[in-house]
Formats: C-alpha cells, structure tokens, sequence
C-alpha cells in the first residue's frame, strides 16, 4: 500500500493526504509531517480534517503538528 500510494502521490497531490496518514499510523512522524507540509504547499482541501482525524493522533503532541494546524487556522 505504502509504494502504491508513494507512486499515486507523485503523479496527483489527493493521495498525499492519504500517504500522511499511512506515515502516521506506522510510526513514521517526520515522514508525516513532511508529507502534510506539502499537502498544505498544494492546497490539499483534506487538510481540513486533519486536527479531527484520528489517524494522526500519534503525531498530535508535535509542535511541528501543531503549526501546519495554526497555518491551516484550525487552532489559535
């Protein structure tokens, strides 16, 4: 699934949301976080759900996690 999605996101930005999550989900924070960012770089419109998905609860403590949320005006 991981290559899949590597692949898909390469060619269209609306499977890089999904890539995030997969990051997220196996432990891989960094990988999420960058994958985020440049969801929020493509204006990616899932990246509104992202203070409210559960699949990113293992990176919800970073500050990095944290600013991409403020940039996106989810928090304060």
């Amino acid at each position: 699934m991981h290559r899949r999605l590597k692949t898909m996101a390469e060619r269209d930005p609306k499977p890089l949301y999904f890539l995030a999550m997969h990051y997220a989900e196996t432990g891989r924070g960094d990988e999420a976080l960058a994958a985020l960012q440049r969801c929020l770089g493509l204006r990616e419109d899932r990246m509104a759900w992202t203070k409210d998905e559960p699949r990113f609860d293992s990176i919800k403590h970073d500050p990095r996690f944290r600013a991409l949320l403020r940039k996106v005006n989810l928090v304060n």
